[in-house]
């Protein structure tokens, strides 16, 4: 039977999980962006810091780029959509 935790991350788990080339980002970044509103919702159980997987999920969506070039071509298409 799953836990309810086992849909969070720790913050160790996270900074894995949004490492790069097996070098995990650093714990304290979390924490910054956590104090600075930037990064991903959180939840304190007692004295862990959690992140709901979902949450994490949707907060990556939101700040995905696209390139330029991309977003011309888009906006072109919606201006002239008969082209």
């Amino acid at each position: 039977m799953p836990r309810i935790l086992d849909d969070y991350f720790t913050e160790p788990q996270l900074a894995e999980e949004l490492g790069r080339e097996g070098k995990p980002l650093k714990i304290r970044t979390l924490q910054n962006w956590k104090t600075r509103g930037l990064g991903p919702p959180w939840v304190r159980v007692r004295q862990q810091v959690l992140y709901p997987k979902a949450g994490v999920r949707k907060w990556l969506e939101a700040n995905t780029r696209h390139p330029v070039r991309a977003r011309r071509a888009e906006q072109s298409r919606d201006q002239h959509p008969h082209r």
